[in-house]
C-alpha cells in the first residue's frame, strides 16, 4: 500500500511542477531483509524542492524513514528556510529543522520532537564549489553543533571529485567522505570512501550502471567495511531499472550481506520509485543526497535496521 500510494503521489508530481521550481524530487525506497526466519523491513519517503524567485531561493525537504524489525521505528525530518544569491557564483541562507519519532520495541515505547536551525554558504563556479553548513539539531540543547564542510572539482568533462568533512562538537573525531563520480554516455559510476579519524573503521564502496536504451538500465553495487576496528562486513547488489515516464524511475535490485560478524548471510531485496528534475544549487543538498542514495544502494540500508 506504501508503494502504491507513493507511485501514485510520484506520477502526479512529474506532471505538476511549476515554472520557477530549480529542483524537484518526491520518492519512495523499500527495503526487505531476511536471514533464516528472520524479517526486517526498511521505507524511506524523500521530498525535496527548490523554488527561485528574483534573487531569493526557497526550499523544503521532507524525510521520513519506518522500519519494523521485532519492533517500530517512524522517523520524520521537515526542513524549510530560503537562500539569497548574492552573486551567480555566491549564496547564503538559512532553515529551519524539526524532527520527530516514534519507537515502539520490547515493550518500550517512546516519541518526541526536537526543533533546530541551520545556516549555510556556497561559492560556485563550473569547475569547482566549496559550501559550508552550520546546524544546531536541538535548540534545547545549543551547546551542539554540527559543522559541515563541502568541496567539489571537475577534473575532467564527466568525471567529478568530492570531499565531505563533518564535526560535531558533542563527538570526538571528524568524519570524512572521499567520493568521485563518472558520467559519459551511458555508464554512470561512483566510488566512495568514509571513514573517522579518531576510529579505525570505515566503508569503502562502489557502485554504477550502464543504460541499454533510454529506459532501461543495469546496475550494480560494491560495498566492504575495512580497518582494525571495524566489523567484517561486505555487501554486493545487482539490479535494474525501467523509466516509466519523463523523470520516473523504477528500480529493484536483490543483494547479499555477509562476513565473519553477521553469521549466515543475509538476503536483501530493495524496490525504489524516484521522480526528480533539475539540479539542486545547494551544494550540501546535493552531498546529501549522494550520501543518502550511497547508504540505500549500500550498507547503510542494513546498518540502519540492525540498529
Amino acid at each position: 500500500m506504501k508503494i502504491l500510494l507513493a507511485t501514485t503521489a510520484i506520477l502526479t508530481a512529474s506532471t505538476a511542477m511549476a515554472d520557477g521550481v530549480n529542483y524537484g524530487r518526491l520518492s519512495y525506497d523499500f527495503s526487505r531483509f531476511e536471514q533464516g526466519s528472520n524479517e526486517a523491513e526498511l521505507g524511506l519517503l524523500q521530498g525535496a524542492i527548490e523554488y527561485e524567485i528574483s534573487q531569493f531561493l526557497l526550499f523544503g525537504e521532507l524525510s521520513n524513514q519506518s522500519a519494523e524489525n521485532g519492533g517500530s521505528l517512524d522517523r520524520t525530518t521537515l526542513k524549510a528556510g530560503a537562500g539569497y544569491v548574492l552573486s551567480p557564483e555566491a549564496l547564503i541562507g538559512a532553515g529551519l529543522i524539526r524532527n520527530s519519532y516514534d519507537y515502539d520495541a520490547d515493550g518500550l515505547e517512546a516519541d518526541g520532537d526536537t526543533s533546530g536551525f541551520e545556516v549555510f554558504g556556497q561559492y560556485q563556479t563550473a569547475q569547482f564549489g566549496v559550501g559550508l553548513n552550520i546546524s544546531v539539531p536541538d535548540t534545547d540543547f545549543d551547546d551542539q553543533t554540527l559543522a559541515q564542510f563541502f568541496g567539489e572539482y571537475a577534473v575532467a568533462p564527466g568525471i567529478d571529485l568530492g570531499l565531505w568533512l563533518a564535526s560535531d562538537s558533542e563527538v570526538d573525531g571528524t568524519t570524512y567522505k572521499f567520493s568521485a563520480d563518472y558520467v559519459q554516455d551511458a555508464i554512470t559510476a561512483r566510488g566512495y570512501l568514509l571513514g573517522d579519524t579518531d576510529v579505525d573503521a570505515g566503508i569503502f564502496g562502489a557502485r554504477g550502471s550502464y543504460a541499454f536504451t533510454d529506459q532501461i538500465r543495469a546496475a550494480a553495487t560494491f560495498e566492504t567495511t575495512y580497518g582494525d576496528d571495524a566489523a567484517d562486513i561486505n555487501f554486493v547488489a545487482i539490479g535494474g531499472g525501467y523509466k516509466i515516464t519523463d523523470g520516473v524511475w523504477f528500480d529493484a535490485d536483490y543483494g547479499v550481506v555477509s562476513g565473519d560478524d553477521i553469521g549466515s548471510d543475509i538476503d536483501r531485496l530493495q524496490a525504489a520509485i524516484t521522480f526528480e528534475t533539475g539540479t539542486r544549487t545547494r551544494i550540501d543538498d546535493r552531498f546529501a543526497q549522494d550520501a543518502t542514495n550511497d547508504n540505500q544502494a549500500g550498507l547503510g540500508s542494513f546498518l540502519a535496521i540492525s540498529n
